[in-house]
C-alpha cells in the first residue's frame, strides 16, 4: 500500500495547479478590505435606523398624549363598562 500511495502522490505532484497561487494574498487582503469597508457601512445603517425608529416613537407617544381621554378613570363613572349599573340586568 505505500508503494501505490508514492505512486499517486508523484501522479499528483506532477499535475498542473488549477490557479496560481502568487496572486492569493493581494485577493484575501483585498476581500478583507471590502468587507471591512461594508461592515462600516452597515454600522452608519444601523444607527441612522435607530434614530429613526426613536424619533417615530417620540413623535407617536406626542401624538397620543393629546388624544389621551382627560375624564377621569374609574370603574363607577357612568361612561365605563365596569359601572354597576351596566352590570346589574334589568328586573323587566
Amino acid at each position: 500500500m505505500p508503494d501505490a500511495l508514492d505512486d499517486l502522490m508523484a501522479k499528483l505532484k506532477q499535475e498542473p495547479l488549477d490557479k496560481p497561487l502568487d496572486g492569493v494574498a493581494a485577493d484575501v487582503e483585498a476581500r478583507l478590505h471590502s468587507q471591512a469597508s461594508m461592515q462600516a457601512q452597515m454600522w452608519s445603517v444601523r444607527a441612522a435606523a435607530v434614530l429613526m425608529v426613536a424619533i417615530g416613537g417620540f413623535l407617536v407617544s406626542a401624538s397620543l398624549e393629546g388624544a389621551r381621554d382627560t375624564r377621569q378613570q374609574t370603574p363607577f363613572s357612568d361612561w365605563s363598562s365596569l359601572a354597576p349599573s351596566t352590570l346589574l340586568e334589568s328586573g323587566g
